[in-house]
């Protein structure tokens, strides 16, 4: 009798233990699906399996799409960055999705580092895109636009410890909302214009006042001439904000402003 339960025992233990490794194991190569936290499955990200804390993190996800909008059928370069002293394991999993879920536009693997799962509606790490030697991690992959007046990246983002388990690792979720050049058409934009204000312009005094009386504003994205971004103001929650620009070179730049009410503006800036 006694000898049955030790071997049951036994059996139990190394039944857990095994479970552990081959769970450990999948994750390494690759998030499972409905964990880019976005709202249609309920915010699920990585700490479903890993413990550790959930921060929301802006500015984890670009591109290269254009001020005036996405066009639909084109391709655009998505890009995820992650980077927290110390840390050199991160995984992650993105997904392009409309309110309901539904995935929005194709992505396309360029990279041997990232993998399409879920029927091809979340891009993730493989076992070889999980290393990070100097701190910092970026994956890349292709996205062709749909047929939609806009779309928001979801994106969850692992931080590993390092401790071959799931304890003590930490989470990011970051989102990038994109709009079409339809919507961002000269008709909506002359509403728009009379309804955010952008002040002094152009700038002499090293700051800009943004003022709106259609919502508030949920971030602001100061964009060079060349369409790099250069600073990134979120979360704001303010009708009126104050935006620093003493560190910028003088030049032209624009004020990528979105609102809580989903509608978006860009405002060219001139720095003397």
């Amino acid at each position: 009798m006694k000898y049955g339960l030790f071997i049951l025992s036994l059996l139990l233990f190394l039944f857990a233990n095994v479970s552990s490794v081959i769970q450990l194991s999948a994750f390494s190569s690759g998030a499972p699906s409905g964990r880019a936290g976005a709202p249609a499955e309920s915010g699920a990200t990585c700490t479903s399996c890993h413990s550790g804390t959930n921060t929301t993190l802006p500015g984890l996800i670009t591109s290269d799409i254009p001020v005036g909008g996405f066009t639909p059928g084109q391709n655009y370069t998505i890009t995820g960055t992650i980077s927290r002293p110390s840390i050199t394991k991160y995984g992650f999993s993105i997904s392009p999705q409309d309110n309901s879920g539904n995935l929005m536009g194709t992505m396309t693997v360029t990279s041997s580092e990232t993998q399409l799962i879920g029927l091809n509606k979340y891009i993730t790490h493989t076992s070889s895109g999980t290393n990070a030697p100097s701190g910092t991690k970026s994956w890349s992959f292709t996205w062709t636009a749909p047929t939609a007046d806009s779309v928001v990246f979801y994106g969850a983002f692992l931080a590993a410890n390092g401790n071959s388990g799931t304890s003590g690792d930490n989470t990011f979720t970051s989102q990038l909302k994109v709009y079409s050049q339809a919507f961002l058409s000269v008709k909506h934009q002359e509403w728009l214009e009379k309804s955010v204000s952008v002040y002094p312009n152009p700038v002499a005094e090293n700051q800009i006042y943004i003022k709106t009386d259609i919502s508030k504003i949920e971030m602001v994205r100061i964009i060079d001439n060349s369409g790099k971004v250069i600073k990134i103001i979120s979360p704001i929650n303010e009708n009126a904000i104050t935006v620093n620009l003493e560190t910028l070179n003088y030049g032209i730049y624009f004020a990528d402003i979105v609102l809580q009410s989903q509608v978006r503006t860009v405002k060219k800036i001139i720095k003397f």
